[in-house]
């Protein structure tokens, strides 16, 4: 690495709001790749709250 790097880039931990929006993405995602073999996926509120808390960790941000 050594003269090889130009610059540095940080970048903030994520906070728990913003796995609510990264939640939508994921699911939306998976919705297109499930309608490619006629299959529907249906959450409801409490099942979005839970896989963005399953994904947040107050120490590591966003996994």
């Amino acid at each position: 690495f050594l003269n090889r790097l130009d610059e540095m880039v940080i970048f903030d931990r994520l906070n728990r709001e913003n796995m609510d929006g990264i939640v939508e993405i994921q699911l939306k995602r998976l919705e297109k790749r499930l309608a490619q073999r006629k299959i529907t996926l249906e959450l409801d509120e409490p099942a979005h709250k839970w896989l963005a808390d399953a994904g947040y960790d107050p120490v590591y941000g966003a996994r």
